[in-house]
């Protein structure tokens, strides 16, 4: 099952990034680029209350494709293997070479 990168490709002050989170990148293992964005999405990016009186949103910054791109790494398609998240690195977190690793159950 091949893995995809998902990397920022909008400025650091684009006005889109609201409040999202931000990841410099995630790695994840799927059949298609957008089931990693899903996937990705559903562990890192979906915030479980609303504040104040905002509307609900099932939109997270991975989904926005002006946010983030999807990039195939070709060298490291491995057969078999589950679906999910192999690694997520937050844009604030661990310089370059650190990565914090997220698992899904």
């Amino acid at each position: 099952m091949p893995l995809w990168k998902i990397v920022p490709t909008a400025a650091p002050d684009d006005s889109r990034w609201l409040d999202f989170p931000r990841w410099r990148e995630v790695v994840v293992r799927a059949d298609t680029p957008a089931q990693a964005v899903l996937l990705a999405a559903e562990a890192l990016g979906r915030r479980p209350d609303q504040v104040g009186n905002e509307s609900p949103s099932n939109m997270t910054g991975l989904e926005d494709e002006k946010l983030y791109a999807v990039q195939r790494l070709e060298a490291d398609d491995t057969p078999g293997g589950a679906p999910g998240i192999v690694r997520a690195t937050p844009a604030d977190g661990p310089p370059p070479g650190g990565t914090k690793t997220v698992t899904t159950s």
